[in-house]
């Protein structure tokens, strides 16, 4: 999720950002990052509607709404979502990042309504859909390959939907490279507290990996990054970590750095 999303007229929105919320809840023992977007979502729509397929009245109806413009699409998708139609919804949410490849939420969106499908479905159909989810994730990179917000979705869902540590720990130091946005891709720069909460990701799971001497490093990062970060204190306290004695340098600086070498670089 996390994380600026484009605002949208419709209730959609407030669902659309779940799988990010449902991250930082996750995450919430470890972290008070909470993902960029601000509005608070309604709790109602934080499930996928469980119950019979809806039948052929139900899907005619959204069927009949304006699918002109991207706002019509989230609508129909919404409408699609309404009905216990998440194979549908996806559909109609791959249609819009086919027009705007660089549409984020479409594509993060989608993969939290097959997942939670498959949530719902169970055995092996759970499993086709997970796989399903996560190719929507993909599907994001090879449109958005610097996006730090794409490396932190993918490296939330290996860690929380498919319990694989180490790929997730990839995937935020892949997200932790590119901070600085891409001006060619039209990516912004990640906000402090964004960073901060990734640090705060890696350092959880390299902690969990017993890899003591990242954690403590990661942490003092996300302490820069945030100085007011309890987890991270609480982390270094508990690893009897030292950011002076570490050596940890202040990533901002290293930023600056980084920056003004590719502006001389332009000149």
């Amino acid at each position: 999720m996390f994380w600026g999303y484009p605002s949208r007229v419709s209730s959609w929105n407030r669902f659309s950002w779940s799988l990010s919320l449902l991250s930082a809840l996750a995450w919430a023992s470890d972290t008070k990052h909470p993902p960029a977007k601000t509005e608070k979502p309604d709790a109602s729509k934080l499930s996928q509607p469980k119950g019979e397929s809806p039948n052929f009245v139900e899907v005619a109806k959204c069927e009949t709404l304006p699918q002109k413009i991207n706002d019509d699409l989230w609508n129909l998708a919404e409408c699609y979502f309404k009905i216990n139609a998440a194979d549908k919804a996806a559909s109609v949410l791959r249609e819009i990042t086919r027009k705007n490849p660089q549409d984020l939420d479409a594509y993060f969106t989608a993969s939290w309504l097959l997942w939670s499908r498959g949530r719902v479905l169970g055995g092996g159909e759970e499993r086709k859909k997970t796989l399903e989810a996560l190719e929507e994730l993909q599907r994001a990179r090879v449109a958005n390959p610097t996006h730090w917000e794409v490396d932190t979705e993918i490296g939330d869902f290996y860690m929380l939907r498919l319990d694989l540590p180490e790929k997730a720990y990839a995937e935020y130091i892949k997200a932790r490279s590119h901070y600085e946005g891409d001006y060619s891709r039209n990516v912004v720069r990640a906000e402090l507290g964004r960073r901060a909460s990734i640090e705060d990701r890696i350092a959880r799971i390299a902690e969990k990996l017993d890899r003591r001497g990242e954690a403590v490093e990661a942490s003092c990062r996300a302490l820069f990054f945030d100085p007011d970060d309890r987890s991270a204190k609480t982390r270094l306290e508990r690893l009897y970590g030292s950011c002076v004695k570490k050596g940890v340098q202040d990533p901002r600086k290293e930023a600056k750095e980084t920056s003004k070498q590719k502006s001389e670089v332009k000149k």
